[in-house]
């Protein structure tokens, strides 16, 4: 994790449960970035002291005797806890402090830079894996953030990597609506396919940054997956007069053979909020637009639990 907490002379401490299993079958990366935001919020708000990682075995769960189509076997449940000596949360501030762009006091966003979107997005992450993200604090002492998730274990490394439909699984947002702007026929069925199998629904595909325009004059779109090099009107400038319509502002994700730091930097410049590498990997794509949907704050409630 690229946290400079040495350079603050904070203490990093961890503490890992001995009964833990030694291997999961479970979404490492969605675990890792809220870990990641966690710790990197502490650091933030943390002037000397210590912060603590911490991942504990609440219960072992026997799940063979259930139904024949659920998955078989041993779960275990962990509460995973950042904790840090930092300045703490005011009670009132408690109850929004994962709100999208929501900060606790407006002299400590000036102070220490904000806390972005990270606390929302673990909040959100928690919620894809139905859990929450729980938080306590006490101002000038500090706070601790915590979430407890059931884990499948497995006997060895290489049975880690979750099915392909759980991994991709963003049917969450299944009422999207998604723009491909993509010139070649082969790439276009790809990222069909692609999309199609993450459970998303509305998408819609043409061929050029003036198609591009065209199309959004008239449809409200959500994401757009948008080509670089394009006859007509590449992505680039496409992107620009996109942002200077009257609308209600897309995410536009950039799709580049050119992998050099400039070239991304240009994307970017030029208005677009995340880029892909060609040739598309289909995992980079779905983390892609799931990063997406959750900074454009729009989590809907987990309605599969609750029907």
């Amino acid at each position: 994790m690229n946290i400079s907490y040495e350079k603050k002379n904070i203490q990093l401490y961890t503490d890992i449960d001995a009964n833990i299993a030694p291997y999961f079958d479970a979404d490492e990366g969605r675990i890792r970035q809220i870990l990641t935001n966690l710790l990197g919020n502490a650091v933030k708000f943390t002037h000397r002291g210590s912060i603590e990682l911490k991942v504990v075995l609440l219960d072992d769960i026997d799940r063979t005797s259930t139904a024949a189509h659920d998955q078989l076997g041993l779960q275990q449940q962990l509460c995973f806890s950042v904790k840090d000596s930092g300045i703490g949360i005011a009670p009132e501030s408690i109850d929004t402090i994962f709100d999208s762009y929501t900060q606790a006091d407006g002299s400590i966003s000036r102070q220490f830079g904000g806390t972005g979107l990270g606390l929302s997005i673990s909040n959100s992450l928690c919620q894809l894996m139905a859990t929450t993200l729980n938080v306590t604090s006490e101002l000038g002492k500090g706070t601790t953030f915590w979430f407890n998730v059931n884990l499948k274990c497995c006997d060895h490394p290489q049975a880690m990597s979750c099915s392909e439909s759980y991994k991709n699984d963003l049917s969450f947002y299944a009422d999207k609506r998604i723009l491909v702007v993509e010139d070649s026929k082969v790439n276009q069925q790809l990222i069909k396919a692609f999309l199609g199998s993450f459970g998303l629904l509305d998408i819609n595909i043409v061929s050029d940054g003036v198609l591009a325009i065209d199309y959004i004059h008239g449809h409200v779109t959500d994401v757009i997956l948008m080509d670089c090099q394009m006859p007509n009107m590449g992505g680039i400038e496409a992107t620009q007069r996109i942002r200077r319509m009257d609308i209600v502002q897309p995410y536009i994700i950039a799709l580049t053979a050119n992998v050099l730091e400039q070239e991304k930097q240009h994307c970017l410049d030029a208005g677009m909020d995340d880029y892909l590498s060609k040739p598309i990997d289909k995992k980079n794509l779905s983390r892609t637009l799931e990063q997406a949907f959750l900074q454009m704050g729009t989590l809907p409630l987990l309605q599969k639990n609750q029907q």
